[in-house]
């Protein structure tokens, strides 16, 4: 019979969604078999930046190992197959239904124990009346399939002809073993069988010619890492309406790189707003007069300056500098993340350090002020960021859309959605969502750093740009505006800018301890096209406790210099730096990276081998992002 319980909306979307598995006090091990959902209030999510990401995340795997996920992209589809709406109350059933007494070790199912007369969770050997205790193994395959650990029934030891077993378990699944019961005997009978599976994985790894291993279904312990791996969809949940209008605007996606790189001074839209009155005044009775003076006199001041403002209408001059710079490569349809990073820049609340400083001047603390601002100046330029700042209403949704068995990598698992509710007569799979605000810190890398780093490593080539538009064009050109080939994998030198943004962040998000939030509660967000991340807390409540807020006011100097100094740093070292320099033990996060923790490597900031697979036209980076940045003794003093 399923139980139910309450939790936590984030603690459910990260732990307790469909077919995950989890421990129960009164329980024990159970497995979650639905979630009911609360309706999300009109307007408080943007459905279009939802599926498109779901989209841009399922894309990451192969065509054959997402089968059995809707295409989501097709709006027909939606609707049809998902779900959408907020988690409430997780139901769950108790998983594995194997069960092993504690006293005697005889190992059986719940039927078999129940069919024996078992009651009140006790043995039913005759004699023993020992604890069941439910069995810590399950068998999972790659395609998602879960079954409990097959029990050889039946089988008679060859020595003392007996039919009961336990399960030899020294801590190691591949030591376990199945052994007569009979302790006069304890004959093994076999290792832990591991069941064929016929799926489209299966068939996949036929053809690829990989092992055998890879068709069956494997024996893992129930909290093994990996085993279940809910898949979260994390987006900027802007207006949908202001979105659309974005790119509604003549020459949108121009007018997003002018403001991106710094050209364009206005928010868009408000540029967009005069250039449609200015259009509209063509034709005007003022127009007529202007016309009239001028057929009188052609050089009269008012007609000068009317001829003036004509040739050059809102917007035009960061327009013609795009243009220059880009050619014919503008005009096309402005990527998601462009949009994204605008529209933030025009409607978040943004603090930086010269408003930090403002602040304690205003409160007589000059000194600190001065201190404050030149030391994080000091510092961002060192690390080549040319842009930090606070955001106060960070507009953040996340949603779990899928889940994955045994790995999270896309070539190694295949993607399949919630299973719909069995207790409920919606056939369609559910996608539990999440919108809020919340604080957070936002970084842009400087692109004149960018673009020498990239050919120092001659991961582009050609002569490096001298000022900072020129090279914001450049990098546009060699690794912004295409970045994926036809087959769906990124160019080498758009993985390599990637990588290096990726690992940034990690780094940062892995020294948070001063804003007193734990790392697993610090998600991050990438906006390659602006060179830019942004770290904010993973809190979905009310309140905010402003701890990253405070980190920026107080300590950003400090803690910029600690990220650098202790990032180039691994417990396994130096085994790791020599295998691409990233791991568990430095670089790799349990939550909250949609890169499922690729795109990662520490040679990228300091130099070294890359990682096996990683595809930069280059297999070392001989000056890292931050090698000259490294803090000497006397800048520590």
């Amino acid at each position: 019979m399923p139980k139910a319980f309450t939790r936590g909306q984030t603690q459910i979307l990260f732990q307790h969604t469909p077919e995950s598995i989890f421990h129960h006090d009164d329980f024990g091990l159970c497995k979650v078999t639905s979630i009911d959902l609360d309706p999300l209030d009109s307007g408080s999510l943007n459905e279009t930046a939802l599926y498109d990401t779901i989209a841009e995340m399922a894309a990451q795997w192969p065509e054959n190992f997402r089968m059995n996920f809707p295409d989501i992209r097709d709006p027909a589809r939606r609707s049809r197959h998902f779900r959408l709406g907020a988690p409430r109350t997780v139901n769950f059933e108790p998983f594995p239904e194997n069960v092993q007494c504690q006293q005697c070790g005889y190992v059986t199912d719940y039927e078999t124990a129940r069919r024996r007369g078992s009651h009140l969770g006790r043995c039913p050997r005759k004699g023993c009346d020992g604890t069941m205790k439910q069995l810590r193994y399950v068998q999972a395959h790659n395609c998602g399939r879960l079954e409990t650990l097959y029990l050889p029934k039946g089988r008679k030891c060859k020595r003392c002809g007996g039919t009961e077993m336990r399960l030899y378990d020294p801590g190691r699944t591949p030591l376990a073993r199945w052994v007569c019961l009979n302790p006069a005997c304890a004959t093994p009978l076999q290792g832990l069988f591991q069941t064929p599976c016929t799926c489209k994985y299966s068939e996949a790894s036929l053809a690829a010619g990989r092992p055998d291993s890879d068709r069956k279904m494997r024996v893992y312990p129930v909290a093994e890492p990996g085993l279940y791996n809910p898949l979260i969809a994390t987006f900027i949940n802007l207006q949908q309406g202001h979105e659309q209008r974005l790119t509604q605007v003549e020459d949108a996606e121009t007018l997003l790189l002018a403001r991106t790189w710094g050209v364009l001074a206005e928010p868009v839209l408000d540029v967009a707003q005069k250039r449609a009155e200015w259009e509209g005044q063509a034709g005007s009775t003022a127009d007529r007069i202007i016309e009239a003076l001028r057929a009188l006199d052609p050089n009269h001041p008012e007609v000068l300056r009317h001829d003036a403002e004509k040739a050059n209408p809102p917007g035009h001059a960061a327009i013609n500098t795009v243009h220059h710079h880009l050619g014919a490569l503008t005009g096309g349809v402005p990527g998601r993340k462009l949009i994204e990073h605008v529209t933030l820049r025009d409607n978040v609340t943004l603090t930086t350090p010269e408003a930090v400083a403002t602040q304690l001047r205003r409160r007589g603390q000059t000194a600190q002020a001065d201190r404050f601002l030149k030391d994080a100046l000091d510092i961002m330029t060192r690390l080549g960021i040319a842009h930090a700042e606070a955001v106060e209403n960070f507009p953040i949704a996340q949603a779990a859309f899928g889940y994955t068995r045994v790995t999270k990598k896309p070539k190694a698992s295949m993607l399949n959605p919630f299973p719909a509710d069995r207790s409920s007569d919606d056939p369609r799979s559910p996608i539990f969502a999440l919108p809020t605000e919340t604080e957070a810190l936002w970084f842009q890398l400087d692109p004149l750093r960018v673009a020498r780093w990239m050919t120092d490593n001659r991961l582009i080539h050609g002569a490096v740009p001298t000022d900072a538009v020129a090279a914001w064009a450049w990098l546009w050109r060699g690794a912004l505006k295409t970045p994926r080939r036809d087959d769906g994998t990124l160019h080498p030198a758009s993985a390599a800018l990637q990588t290096l943004i990726h690992t940034i962040s990690h780094v940062m998000a892995q020294r948070m301890e001063w804003s007193g939030y734990a790392i697993s509660s610090i998600g991050e967000y990438l906006l390659p096209e602006s060179l830019s991340f942004v770290l904010y807390a993973n809190r979905f409540t009310e309140s905010k406790i402003g701890g990253l807020l405070t980190l920026f006011e107080q300590r950003l100097p400090l803690w910029l210099r600690e990220a650098a100094q202790q990032g180039r740093d691994c417990i396994y070292d130096p085994l790791c730096a020599r295998d691409g320099g990233t791991c568990a033990g430095c670089l790799h996060r349990e939550f909250n990276c949609t890169h499922f923790n690729g795109l990662l490597s520490r040679a990228t900031l300091y130099g070294g081998p890359l990682p096996d697979g990683q595809d930069f036209g280059t297999r070392t980076i001989t000056h890292g992002y931050w090698q000259d940045a490294l803090l000497t003794p006397e800048d520590e003093s």
